[in-house]
């Protein structure tokens, strides 16, 4: 038996093109029923949650802004605005910058007296990983900017020290 007759039916059934276009359309199908109810990101294992607290640095922020951050606020991403956490506790310091002085010729170090970089620790349930922690279907890696928010601020942030993992 042949694959292809005279009229370039595969098996003499159907037309090649006939089934490049049933394929097409089958797949199609699959990516629209993915994306609409087959979806998301699966989730963490709950057998792997454990309680974790990271800390958080909003760098050169504004110091009327200092007190808008209160323990027990929850944090969240602005993008998916899922929980992320709930806010432990908050350390603020100076921004340090420099500057040049004119009288000596050199760049000397200075504290900001307008910004603050803004330290927020925030506990959670999730699962350390080597490159961060997940929480939830959110994975924050070291060092990767993300815009986080809480109830009066947002800010874009970055996890900003190692991880605490239970009574570690």
């Amino acid at each position: 038996m042949q694959i292809f007759d005279k009229k370039y039916r595969l098996f003499g059934v159907i037309n090649i093109i006939d089934l490049l276009v049933v394929i097409a359309l089958v797949v199609g199908g699959l990516v629209v029923w993915r994306v609409l109810w087959g979806g998301g990101a699966s989730a963490v294992p709950t057998a792997n949650l454990r309680n974790v607290e990271y800390t958080i640095l909003c760098s050169s922020v504004r110091d009327y802004t200092d007190g808008m951050i209160k323990v027990g606020d929850p944090v969240s991403t602005k993008s998916s605005g899922k929980s992320i956490g709930t806010v432990v506790s908050t350390r603020s310091n100076p921004t340090p910058g420099d500057i040049f002085n004119p009288v000596t010729g050199k760049v000397q170090p200075y504290d900001s007296s307008i910004y603050r970089d803004i330290y927020i620790s925030v506990a959670a349930k999730g699962d350390p990983t080597s490159t961060g922690v997940s929480v939830g279907d959110t994975q924050l890696r070291n060092n990767e900017i993300i815009q986080v928010v809480t109830p009066l601020f947002q800010c874009d942030t970055a996890l900003a020290t190692g991880l605490k993992i239970g009574g570690e």
